[in-house]
């Protein structure tokens, strides 16, 4: 049996060495990471808007979360394209230090630190964007106040 015909039979995880191993690894825990994020979001957002609405509102609760969940998905998609764009351009470092630099300058900003007015029980008073800063695969996100 040739060399070729032999390489061919393997499964393709035998050829991995140690580093690329424990880079599958670690991508692996962070995409775990990241579907726990969602689910949490899923479990609290209902019980959430359940809380900030008023109850002549709670009728549009479903229709709320599923906005949510979407816009966090779509963020999540699009902000991997838009990261993974810069960081061809100008490299993974430098992405995320542009994105350090933009959440710190998001904290250190008094807008950012007082959460929205959710006492009016207005649904898009309690929905706060971020944007790009907070990680480059995360375009924007929702947040319940």
């Amino acid at each position: 049996m040739s060399m070729a015909a032999m390489t061919r039979s393997r499964p393709w995880y035998r050829g991995l060495d140690a580093n690329q191993w424990k880079t599958m690894i670690a991508s692996n825990i962070g995409w775990m990471f990241d579907g726990y994020e969602t689910y949490a979001l899923i479990l609290t957002v209902g019980v959430a808007l359940h809380q900030l609405l008023d109850p002549s509102q709670h009728g549009q609760i479903p229709a709320l979360a599923g906005t949510v969940i979407g816009i966090t998905l779509l963020g999540w998609g699009v902000g991997g394209f838009v990261g993974g764009v810069l960081a061809d351009y100008i490299g993974r470092r430098r992405t995320s230090a542009a994105r350090d630099q933009g959440k710190a300058a998001a904290d250190l900003n008094p807008a950012s630190i007082r959460p929205l007015p959710c006492g009016d029980r207005n649904a898009a008073g309690a929905l706060r964007l971020h944007g790009i800063h907070q990680r480059p695969e995360f375009l924007s996100r929702c947040e319940i106040c």
